[in-house]
């Protein structure tokens, strides 16, 4: 719950979802590092959207926003061959911008619908849910905006969902969002101080979604995802976090 904001964090190897959010909760994050372990049943979604407390309708409504984010899987080969970058569950709204999404074994988006209630598939069409200029690719489903998204209605048949899945890849479509692999420098998840989680694909550079000035917790940027992609800038995991006092990143 609460409002507070977040500004470089690294979630790596969780047992269960990473970037996982409910009771509510209204802040904002930007510059947002997660990787994945690649060993079966070690680890669950990359985010777990949920919204309030308890029922779907319950206030406030949950409405965080992510800014450049690294998101990197279990390995789009991993064994576990279901793990999801995104779930939005029980009203929630949150948005990513100007993000990364790759290596998972499972796909990319799914949106809960249900019978009777309001639901955060409801919030997508809306616009409540926004997903503005990401990048998503290399996943173990496919490398279509077809196989990627899913529709999550319970198995109560409320919908059609070819008409759902229609209607939400157009608001991805609308929203810049690109299917492209982002080109990880080097994906390692051991402590041979190797990973390296800057994206080189050009895409990283152009057509990013401008943050509202008006915020000063907000930094533009002029690359999409956690990290500059220039070699001379640090990482800015350096020093201080785990991944590289125990070894993980590069040197």
């Amino acid at each position: 719950g609460g409002t507070c904001n977040v500004k470089y964090a690294v979630v790596a190897y969780c047992g269960d979802d990473s970037l996982d959010t409910d009771y509510g909760w209204n802040g904002s994050v930007q510059f947002a590092f997660v990787i994945q372990s690649d060993v079966p049943d070690n680890g669950d979604q990359g985010a777990e959207q949920d919204g309030g407390q308890d029922a779907d309708d319950d206030e406030p409504f949950g409405m965080p926003q992510f800014y450049n984010v690294t998101m990197i899987g279990d390995g789009f080969q991993s064994a576990d061959g279901g793990t999801r970058a995104a779930i939005w569950r029980d009203n929630a709204a949150n948005g990513y911008t100007n993000s990364i999404f790759t290596d998972f074994s499972g796909s990319a988006f799914a949106f809960e619908s249900r019978a009777a209630v309001t639901n955060s598939y409801d919030r997508l069409l809306a616009g409540d849910l926004k997903l503005r200029n990401n990048i998503v690719g290399v996943f173990g489903t496919g490398n279509t905006w077809e196989q990627l998204v899913r529709i999550d209605d319970q198995n109560d048949g409320h919908l059609d969902l070819n008409a759902a899945l229609n209607d939400a890849l157009a608001i991805i479509a609308d929203g810049g969002n690109v299917l492209a692999n982002p080109r990880i420098a080097f994906i390692s998840r051991d402590r041979a101080q190797a990973l390296n989680p800057r994206a080189s694909n050009p895409a990283v550079t152009s057509d990013l979604f401008p943050v509202d000035v008006r915020d000063p917790f907000l930094k533009q940027t002029s690359y999409k995802g956690a990290f500059d992609p220039s070699a001379d800038v640090p990482l800015w995991t350096d020093g201080w976090s785990a991944l590289y006092r125990l070894g993980y990143t590069a040197r």
